[in-house]
């Protein structure tokens, strides 16, 4: 039976406190302290919400409850939506992704390649039963089969069932990106507030190909290390819980990839030119968690030692060493390219008249779905065909195939019937900044899908050349425009 949480805590407790009162402000952390007391520095300091974190490691809902997107998985019959599949090699490959969406303190039981069953019992933060998720073999096609009791409050997901990559429907399709490939990506959103200069723009290395039903995943680690005061606490929106610094079970991901070929990604991240990929280093990833005390509120920060996996989480507010951040892109789709502003050209006009933006352009391009452009026109404004423009930038010249618009939130009006989806817009185009605009595509009478969160594409079939810089303008007769993102597709 799993210790009950409320004592864990009080014990935690007790040790932040000792910890505190001989260590101090102390900076001179040992780096190899820790790996082999792992489980047991996690079972003292950490709370974990153990629902919660199977819940965020499967799909991102936003605060409004509503679904994001998945992070793991596709639903592959359209009468099923919240039925998941994945593709994988065999039962151990699937008993370990499994493993990593599940809280450390859950015990599983030993993973083998014949691993027939494996049960984690939830509880949050005070020990209280929260169900239980079941990872059985399945038969024919399916690999295993992920079910939860009915006890168990899991939204947007019923069933995940991993089946045979030799069975996946789509197992045909050409990959764009291949394991080594170094691209170089601009951070965008809240996570550059914290971030260096440096470490704004960077190579990232493609450590997992995108198929079956899991994205590719780009990673890279900043030049600079970053410390508690720095970058870390998640509530005031820092780097910490930013798209781009993944949850415990993407770091685990990320570990799986490498270590099946530790010398060839260290000489990748060597390649790239950014922070060094070292087997006995701990890198920075999203999680904290927060004990209150009576005299004081303690923060614990974790990290994670990429050589084998060790997660350590001693790091409280009195003693928070200089780590680096692991960065991650998993959120594009094989082919699709992240964009960011074109420095300070990057602003947004409604004919000159109407300037009040309630959700930023910079949302456009942060990678994140649950952030929108919006406009906040006044309803009553008689404005004729608003003009709302952006202008924005690839970080190498490309020549796009097409274009994917991520619709905003189809609830944020919900007492009026008004349309606050795009109809009419103009996509240009430009190699050289101070080059004329060319134009690459035009649109009337679209119609984007009236869901949140939902994409269409659209193909540039006579796009010739390369281009790096871009404006997109919209020509609506609607009081306002809501978008959630902008892709392009190579």
């Amino acid at each position: 039976m799993k210790t009950n949480k409320h004592f864990t805590w009080l014990l935690g407790l007790m040790l932040a406190l000792a910890t505190t009162a001989f260590t101090g402000c102390s900076d001179n952390d040992d780096d190899n302290q820790g790996g082999s007391n792992t489980e047991q520095a996690d079972s003292l300091t950490a709370m974990y919400d153990d629902l919660a974190m199977f819940q965020r490691s499967i799909c991102r809902i936003d605060s409004a409850g509503q679904l994001v997107r998945y992070e793991v998985g596709v639903a592959l019959h359209e009468n099923e939506p919240q039925h998941l599949y994945i593709g994988v090699d065999n039962i151990e490959e699937a008993a370990k992704m499994f493993a990593t969406w599940i809280a450390p303190d859950v015990k599983l039981g030993e993973i083998t390649p014949n691993v027939a069953e494996l049960t984690a019992q939830l509880t949050d933060t005070a020990g209280i039963s929260q169900g239980t998720i079941y990872f059985r073999k399945g038969s024919g096609s399916s690999v295993a089969e992920v079910t939860a009791s009915a006890n168990t409050q899991l939204k947007y997901v019923d069933r995940i069932t991993f089946l045979q990559k030799s069975a996946w429907p789509y197992n045909s399709e050409t990959s764009l990106w291949h394991k080594g490939d170094i691209r170089r990506f601009k951070i965008t959103g809240d996570a550059t507030k914290y971030l260096s200069e440096r470490d704004r723009e960077l190579n990232f290395v493609l450590v997992r190909e995108g198929e079956c039903g899991v994205n590719p995943m780009w990673v890279a680690i900043t030049k600079d290390g970053y410390d508690y005061d720095a970058s870390w606490l998640s509530d005031f929106n820092r780097v910490g819980q930013s798209n781009y610094c993944p949850i415990r079970s993407k770091a685990l991901a990320i570990y799986n990839s490498l270590k099946t070929d530790w010398d060839y990604f260290k000489g990748k991240f060597d390649e790239a030119g950014a922070g060094e990929l070292n087997p006995t280093s701990w890198y920075w990833y999203n999680q904290h968690s927060k004990m209150f005390a009576i005299i004081t509120e303690l923060h614990y920060q974790y990290y994670i030692r990429l050589g084998d996996a060790s997660i350590d989480s001693r790091g409280h507010h009195m003693n928070g060493p200089s780590r680096h951040f692991l960065l991650m892109i998993d959120w594009l789709k094989d082919g699709e390219l992240p964009l960011g502003l074109s420095g300070t050209d990057g602003t947004v006009i409604k004919d000159g008249s109407f300037n009040d933006i309630s959700g930023s352009y910079n949302n456009l391009f942060d990678g994140l779905n649950d952030t929108r452009w919006c406009t906040n026109h006044q309803w009553w404004a008689s404005q004729s065909n608003p003009l709302y423009w952006v202008e924005f930038e690839a970080v190498t010249p490309i020549t796009p195939s097409g274009y994917i618009f991520v619709t905003g939130d189809a609830n944020r009006w919900p007492q009026t019937s008004w349309d606050s989806k795009p109809h009419n817009w103009k996509l240009y185009g430009k190699s050289e900044r101070n080059n004329d605009w060319t134009l690459l595509d035009q649109r009337s009478g679209e119609n984007l899908p009236s869901e949140s969160y939902k994409e269409k594409k659209y193909n540039l079939n006579n796009v010739n050349g390369e281009y790096q810089y871009f404006r997109l303008e919209i020509t609506d007769n609607q009081p306002w425009l809501c978008l959630a993102e902008f892709k392009f597709t190579l």
